[in-house]
């Protein structure tokens, strides 16, 4: 049995300068040790890349990223598809598929974020025609948009039927990251939400969760979440695995470092 490929989003390590998440998980470390080797890289203001940063510098982050051994997945950025000013929306996705062109990166992170209460219909045409804009409006990209199962649209039923309303011609530049803990307590099944997901997927973030009542994120094995269900439902399918650690929003929870044995045992046996 092998492990599949592992990640780390930076959400994790709010605490690191960049070339202190190089130095942890690429270069000189041992990649047995951490079982690390690609990085979701979160767009913020007090990290290494910004929404506003410069295709130059996204540029440097892909090649720091290689230098030390480092696949990047995606750009985690902060666009919301439903909400704000759905041109605005779109220009701020535009750079950012740029940026994560210039990363080497598989794609953006978006959010569809629709406001409480907001029509499911005029909500998904509205996500649809941001995602449409920026595709049309980057030729030659290939990052992808990839859309999180999150907020609004948790489960893998409201993502397909969102992209559903994606016109054809720009479905091969839009993905999904399937954030496992959303969509199961959501009430979704691991294997629903895999078997409606698959053919979509740029990779899977898991985390564990006090309760799925209350998904109040927790250590690696101290929760609820049934990551020997995971493993049975993703065998074989060869897609990278990221470990969401929240510890930006989470700071109680403890350094990160100290998760990369428990990730790796946990996701151990996946062929």
């Amino acid at each position: 049995m092998t492990t599949p490929v592992l990640g780390l989003a930076t959400l994790g390590t709010p605490e690191l300068e960049w070339s202190e998440v190089l130095a942890l998980l690429g270069g000189d470390a041992d990649p047995d040790a951490t079982g690390i080797t690609a990085l979701e890289v979160r767009l913020a203001d007090d990290q290494v890349l910004s929404a506003v940063s410069s295709v130059a510098e996204a540029s440097a982050v892909g090649r720091d990223a290689s230098a030390a051994g480092l696949g990047i997945l995606a750009l985690s950025g902060y666009v919301s598809l439903a909400a704000g000013d759905a041109d605005a929306e779109a220009a701020a996705l535009v750079h950012q598929l740029r940026l994560a062109d210039a990363a080497q990166a598989r794609g953006v992170r978006v959010f569809v974020g629709a406001p409480a209460g907001a029509d499911r219909e005029s909500t998904e045409r509205r996500a649809a025609s941001v995602i449409t804009a920026a595709v049309h409006s980057t030729p030659g990209v290939r990052a992808k948009v990839l859309v999180e199962t999150h907020d609004s649209h948790s489960r893998a039923s409201d993502i397909i039927a969102l992209l559903d309303r994606v016109p054809a011609e720009v479905r091969s530049r839009v993905g999904v990251i399937w954030d496992t803990a959303h969509t199961w307590c959501a009430g979704e099944s691991l294997e629903d939400s895999f078997t409606a997901l698959a053919p979509l997927l740029s990779h899977i973030q898991v985390k564990d969760v006090r309760s799925r009542d209350e998904p109040v994120p927790v250590a690696l094995g101290e929760g609820v979440f049934p990551f020997e269900e995971l493993r049975g439902v993703i065998a074989g399918a060869h897609v990278p695995v990221v470990l969401e650690w929240e510890r930006t929003w989470h700071p109680e929870l403890p350094a990160v470092s100290t998760q990369f044995a428990r990730l790796v045992s946990l996701m151990r046996g996946i062929p």
